[in-house]
């Protein structure tokens, strides 16, 4: 019994946090520290978020692989399919943001030096401190390419006057060309294919075969919404035709009347009718954020 009365605290105050950070004066908040709560408090619903995603993972695994070892005649192919493409879609993801983390650093570095130039730039009381770094920056960093620059820059500190334009110019060629060398690199790669097929090959098909599934399944509903039983069901047809008429080329060989006749009943009763319904869900919003907050609902 504690269990629960614990949860339901920790619910209404965790709720009661966030409404009075939202609702309460800014100079109020301060002075509660409202701001050095709130970002703490905020990561650790993260934290939660993520255990719940590992909590769907296990009990993904342990009800299709029960289905797959005890149950396969009935659902073992289904199963089978379901864990094969969720493994295969999570590994292909997986490599696919680490290279591109991966060549995100590398452009990072060249932008990080072009900026350290400009900065140097800007600082002429303290150049010759800067150079000497600069200088070993470019050894380091690009050897095979500012060779030549770091060594014009240790010996003489204010070449950086005449070879800034020239640093500039050349970090910006390198950061294109490796851009693009990158780009047809992570084209020609196993990884990219394989979440490329995963994504546009399987995902956004399968999308496709639903939405022209769910077609039929709206013109036949349309179909049966269609008869006139009442006045108020021949006032949904008549508009509902006149709207189609409007939308459609038929509209405009029949009338011109038609498309400003759509327009108004779009922008005028249809306009009014979903200010209601988003009044509506608004308010059963609200009533349902307090039963959750005062843990009515169950």
């Amino acid at each position: 019994m504690w269990k629960i009365k614990l949860i339901k605290a920790l619910t209404f105050f965790s709720g009661l946090f966030f409404v009075l950070d939202f609702f309460l004066p800014k100079n109020w908040t301060d002075a509660l520290m409202f701001q050095q709560v709130n970002e703490p408090l905020s990561q650790s619903f993260l934290v939660i978020a993520a255990m719940a995603f590992g909590l769907g993972f296990i009990n993904l695994l342990r009800i299709h692989g029960n289905n797959i070892f005890r149950r396969f005649r009935k659902y073992g192919i289904y199963s089978s399919v379901l864990l094969i493409s969720f493994f295969a879609t999570l590994t292909f993801g997986i490599l696919d943001w680490r290279a591109s983390a991966t060549n995100s650093s590398e452009l990072e570095q060249i932008k990080l030096t072009k900026t350290f130039i400009a900065d140097v730039m800007k600082d002429s009381p303290i150049i010759r401190q800067r150079v000497q770094v600069l200088a070993n920056w470019l050894s380091h960093e690009f050897p095979n390419n500012f060779k030549e620059e770091a060594i014009s820059l240790q010996t003489n500190y204010l070449a950086i006057t005449k070879l800034e334009p020239t640093l500039q110019k050349k970090l910006e060629n390198l950061y294109t060309e490796q851009k693009k060398l990158q780009e047809d690199a992570t084209k020609k790669s196993l990884t990219y294919r394989g979440y490329y097929f995963i994504e546009n090959g399987i995902f956004s098909q399968l999308g496709s075969a639903m939405f022209s599934l769910l077609a039929f399944y709206i013109a036949s509903a349309s179909f049966r919404a269609f008869k006139i039983k009442s006045k108020e069901s021949a006032l949904m047809v008549a508009s509902a035709v006149i709207v189609i008429f409007g939308q459609t080329f038929i509209g405009d060989l029949i009338s011109t009347s038609f498309a400003d006749m759509r327009l108004w009943l779009l922008e005028v009763p249809n306009s009014a009718a979903f200010r209601a319904i988003k009044l509506s869900s608004a308010i059963a919003m609200v009533v349902l954020a307090v039963k959750m907050l005062l843990s009515l609902e169950s």
